[in-house]
């Protein structure tokens, strides 16, 4: 919100300063005292006293018709949402002022944005920072990927601590047997499940499997209420402690 505001005050500030060098270039023209009309003369020594070199190019002069004056602001826009207008002064009688057709890009330009710039990232940051602590902070609560205090998110393929938030570290051989257990309904494997899933191509799997089983243990009590309950060599079984 305070970047939206300082955005909109420096370009209301850039818009005011176009429509005052606009006016002080007028009135030096008109003190010249050369001009009885508005000739290209009058408009290349109203240029000529520009300060602001985008206005050289898109500002210029014009006579003030009456029923354009009934009403109207001065230094406000005028007709279009780019017209930006000086006050009216008297050339020979008839009165005069400056426009100059400016677009919203060509203030942007002139304005100090930095603030509002500023803001607008660190609200981006922050935005992004608060998401991510909540993300690391909220447990996984969906019903079907959660055993005991340990929980398996699908989308991102981790398994966290119910209780901390924090992704469990586990190697990818630890975080497809796990996935095994996560997959199975009373969270129950055969040796020989186990081995045709991790090691289809391997005779004998056996001592691979048991060290596996020996690595993993002291992650999973560390980082849940889980262990792993050997069934008679024959089968593994995840129960909560």
């Amino acid at each position: 919100m305070s970047a939206a505001f300082s955005s909109v005050s420096n370009y209301r500030k850039a818009q005011y300063a176009i429509v005052q060098d606009m006016n002080k270039a007028l009135a030096l023209t008109l003190q010249e005292n050369k001009y009885q009309w508005i000739t290209p003369d009058t408009i290349q020594s109203y240029r000529s006293h520009l300060s602001i070199d985008l206005l050289k190019s898109t500002s210029n002069l014009c006579y003030v018709m009456e029923d354009r004056r009934r009403g109207k602001n001065n230094s406000q826009l005028v007709n279009s949402a780019n017209l930006l207008s000086s006050k009216e002064m008297l050339l020979n009688e008839h009165s005069i002022q400056s426009y100059a057709n400016c677009s919203m890009a060509d203030v942007l330009n002139m304005s100090n944005q930095r603030t509002s710039l500023t803001l607008t990232l660190m609200a981006m940051i922050w935005a992004i920072a608060s998401l991510y602590y909540h993300r690391r902070k909220q447990p996984w609560n969906h019903e079907a990927d959660m055993f005991g205090t340990m929980s398996y998110s699908q989308d991102e393929d981790s398994f966290y601590n119910q209780e901390s938030g924090q992704a469990i570290k586990f190697t990818p051989m630890q975080h497809q047997l796990m996935q095994l257990f996560f997959n199975n309904t009373h969270h129950q494997l055969s040796k020989q499940e186990i081995c045709d899933a991790l090691w289809p191509k391997k005779p004998d799997a056996s001592e691979t499997l048991y060290t596996l089983i020996r690595r993993i243990k002291p992650v999973i009590e560390q980082n849940s209420n889980l262990m792993i309950e050997s069934e008679r060599g024959k089968s593994y079984r995840l129960i909560i402690r």
